[in-house]
């Protein structure tokens, strides 16, 4: 169930604010709320505004039923000891609370230019806790040493982008852009998962790219991008920062280690 209603504080600004209401069998009950300011500088050449917002994401069901044996090695008397991943029942959504800025200037009618600005905080992220060994007796006597999905990490994430577009001729654009993104993870003492601090996120820590379109070439778009190499320092078995909610165009992935 959604709700919003938007009302304007003055005739240059508005406000809309919203909430989701959503259930399921996992994380039961939850409530997503956000609100928007739009700010008409000046109605025809400049527009800010800023948005806060909240969101969840609930774990798969292999995250909570999945049960993997992976190896094993001869233990001590010849007691095989068996390796394994197992999901958590008990495994939390994770969320994400986010504020959003941003500013735009039309410059004539051909060029503008668009900067914003987020900082998010993402909590429950997935960490892999080690479980203590169990000597069992099926299907033959082993000790099984098992890893399970956790919810022990935090990351902080904050970034700017900053994008335009020039239409030099009417059947002719330019479109650019640039962004960088900062992760800051912060994990949980009791948390065994030491790496869960060490991955990148899957989000390059700078990006630009730069498309130039024109029906009259080909009718094709001609893109160029650039992504820097990835952070290393965020958890990447969660939430991906670079989603849900953003502002400006989607963000690539750098590729898993």
């Amino acid at each position: 169930m959604f709700v919003q209603d938007e009302f304007a504080l003055r005739q240059n600004i508005k406000v809309t604010v919203g909430s989701k209401l959503e259930h399921d069998t996992f994380a039961g009950w939850g409530v997503l709320p956000s609100a928007r300011l739009m700010w008409d500088v000046d109605p025809t050449h400049q527009r800010a505004w800023a948005a806060i917002s909240r969101a969840r994401r609930t774990p798969g069901a292999a995250y909570r039923t999945m049960r993997i044996y992976y190896g094993g090695v001869p233990g001590p008397g010849g007691t095989p000891i068996v390796f394994g991943l197992v999901g958590n029942p008990r495994l939390p959504a994770e969320e994400l609370l986010e504020l959003e800025a941003g500013y735009r200037v039309q410059l004539g009618a051909t060029a503008s230019i668009d900067v914003a600005a987020f900082r998010g905080n993402y909590n429950n992220s997935t960490t892999i806790e080690a479980l203590p060994p169990v000597f069992e007796l099926s299907p033959s006597p082993h000790v099984q040493v098992n890893s399970q999905y956790g919810s022990l990490l935090q990351v902080a994430v904050q970034g700017v982008e900053i994008s335009g577009h020039w239409a030099p001729r009417p059947t002719w654009r330019l479109d650019g852009s640039y962004s960088t993104i900062h992760l800051t993870p912060e994990l949980d003492p009791t948390s065994s998962d030491d790496a869960a601090a060490m991955f990148d996120g899957n989000a390059p820590e700078h990006q630009w790219q730069l498309h130039s379109t024109s029906p009259e070439i080909y009718r094709a778009a001609i893109p160029m991008s650039f992504l820097s190499k990835c952070q290393h320092r965020s958890g990447k078995r969660g939430l991906d920062p670079t989603h849900t909610p953003k502002p400006g165009p989607d963000r690539h992935r750098c590729r898993d280690r």
